[in-house]
């Protein structure tokens, strides 16, 4: 924003911009919204051509169990989705060379990746076999749906046993 003040030889302020931008998205009735998961995971799948459908769909499988899960609201949305589509990848054998563009996309460190990964990986293993009747109650609308082929029977994919940490940088 400074360098833009700067180019323009200080006929404004950030603030005058600022209010400019606020009074245009008004005018053009835009709504900026915050970044989802979902919203990052699509980003990412674009930036990685070729992704097969059953590896988005159990990114995206991976993704809807995560809004269940409360602790997962401190990872960042950009980590979820980037650790759903690494797990997703790996799951269906496709992370060979998809794999350290993702990473690059996602711009996630690797620490930071791998304890997303291994939380995601936790999720999709208690969706499989859920160690209560109550989860599994709570979660059976959710497989039912990602059972059928228009999700590319994404909740029946087996879940990873771990996370390689190896998987997480690039």
């Amino acid at each position: 924003m400074g360098q833009l003040v700067n180019i323009a030889a200080h006929s404004f302020t950030a603030q005058d911009l600022l209010r400019m931008e606020r009074v245009l998205l008004d005018a053009l009735e835009f709504r900026v919204s915050n970044v989802t998961a979902f919203t990052a995971l699509h980003l990412l799948v674009q930036g990685l051509p070729g992704t097969r459908p059953p590896v988005a769909a159990l990114a995206v499988y991976l993704l809807e169990l995560c809004l269940l899960d409360y602790t997962l609201l401190e990872v960042p949305p950009t980590h979820q989705a980037a650790a759903a589509l690494l797990l997703a990848m790996h799951t269906h054998g496709t992370a060979g060379a998809q794999a350290p563009r993702l990473l690059r996309l996602a711009r996630v460190e690797p620490a930071a990746l791998a304890r997303a990964a291994g939380r995601l990986v936790r999720i999709h293993r208690d969706a499989a076999r859920p160690p209560t009747e109550a989860l599994g109650a709570l979660l059976a609308p959710i497989v039912s749906k990602y059972s059928r082929p228009s999700w590319c029977h994404a909740a029946l994919c087996a879940p990873l046993d771990a996370v390689d940490p190896a998987w997480c940088s690039c």
